[in-house]
């Protein structure tokens, strides 16, 4: 029986020998890929252009994908997977997403997004800059993304932003009434770097110079409802800030200025309060939805 297998491969193994160099290079070329294409499930071979050229060039390091006169040029030959596989099953790969140049040849719902390249970059491994375009690469893939409405677009943006935002500012959570250990705990455990760089700064710069620190002191400045200081508190939002949204009373806004205060009663500073945001779950959604409400 095992005999019979060797030499069964052994004829297999010889006649594939015998046709590649009894035929045209182009032939060879073409059988050369469908024995290949047996045992790798991304390369599906089109006998009609002859093995040369494929519709799809992936980038084996970065899962980019382009069409093959784009990728042919911007992808090292030893990163190259050529596929002729449908777009879309080749995307079913979630490490997979579309060049930001081609896009892998889609009609896409981009136009907003689009890549603006460095005039000197020539691979899809350079680095190329456009803010709102790695935001959504940070949360989602592009070919996602691209398939969506434009109101929908726009608001998974404002989502992306104001998310950016917290996580990198907003080091507690409900933390009007928790006193200084309890914050540093919760930010040295649960915030990200950036938010607990945050948290020293404003211990260092805003409350040392103002303040006796105790341990046991509620210090972040709170919520306040008919005069009672809530479980949440209040954060200065720069992105808000930046953006200019609605300083002062008009019909757009509601009312300016503010004291900022904490829990212990006393005063902190003075901000607009279209300034601020509040770290509590539905504050944030509130803070998404009045981004988006502002940014048109």
């Amino acid at each position: 029986m095992f005999k019979r297998v060797i030499s069964r491969k052994l004829v297999l193994y010889i006649l594939v020998v015998f046709a590649c160099f009894s035929c045209t290079k182009e032939k060879r070329s073409e059988i050369i890929m469908n024995e290949v294409a047996k045992s790798d499930p991304l390369i599906a071979v089109d006998s009609s252009n002859s093995g040369e050229e494929y519709k799809y060039i992936i980038n084996a390091r970065t899962g980019k994908v382009h069409t093959y006169s784009d990728g042919i040029n911007r992808v090292s030959e030893k990163y190259q997977l050529k596929s002729n596989e449908n777009i879309e099953k080749i995307l079913e790969n979630e490490k997979y997403d579309i060049c930001l140049n081609c896009r892998a040849g889609l009609k896409l719902n981009l136009d907003n997004y689009e890549k603006r390249a460095n005039k000197y970059a020539y691979n899809d491994e350079d680095d190329l800059s456009n803010s709102e375009v790695n935001l959504i690469l940070n949360y989602m893939r592009l070919y996602e993304f691209g398939k969506l409405d434009t109101e929908t677009q726009k608001f998974l943006i404002c989502l992306f932003e104001v998310g950016s935002w917290y996580v990198n500012n907003v080091y507690t959570q409900l933390g009007g009434q928790k006193s200084v250990v309890e914050v540093e705990n919760t930010a040295k455990i649960s915030a990200s770097d950036s938010a607990y760089k945050k948290w020293r700064n404003y211990l260092d710069r805003e409350y040392y110079s103002k303040y006796e620190l105790k341990n046991n002191k509620r210090i972040l400045p709170a919520v306040y409802d008919k005069g009672e200081s809530t479980d949440m508190a209040i954060y200065r939002c720069d992105l808000f800030k930046d953006a200019g949204y609605g300083k002062g009373d008009n019909i757009y806004s509601k009312s300016g200025m503010e004291t900022l205060r904490n829990a212990e009663g006393e005063k902190i500073d003075k901000e607009w309060k279209n300034y601020c945001v509040i770290d509590d779950s539905s504050k944030f959604a509130a803070a998404v939805y009045y981004h988006y409400i502002n940014k048109e």
